[in-house]
């Protein structure tokens, strides 16, 4: 009986070292979130400040972006028709390339 009795000593001591351990890494935790430590809510704020660099996080703001390239396209559009309307593009042809309907005869 005293091994049985050694045994559970042993695994108490253990399993108060193991949660004394535990315990002072939490209160280190604790402790860097109110001191103000560089950790890992910080490292992650920097992450998000460069995604916005990169592109617009804002969905309106991205939405907004998309109408004015649109617009933008319209109008390039609206002066290559008028260009086409004018005749002032003209298309010459110097090679025409086989096509289904000739080789069938059409």
């Amino acid at each position: 009986m005293q091994t049985q009795e050694s045994c559970r000593t042993g695994s108490r001591v253990y399993l108060n070292g193991v949660l004394t351990v535990v315990a002072a890494l939490l209160a280190l935790v604790v402790i860097q979130g109110s001191v103000g430590l560089p950790g890992a809510s910080e490292a992650n704020a920097a992450g998000r400040s460069v995604t916005e660099a990169k592109g617009i996080n804002n969905p309106a703001d991205q939405r907004q972006t998309m109408i004015n390239e649109l617009r933008r396209m319209n109008q390039r559009l609206d002066k290559l028709s008028a260009k086409f309307d004018k005749g002032a593009i003209e298309v010459e042809v110097v090679k025409m390339p086989n096509s289904e309907r000739a080789s069938r005869g059409d």
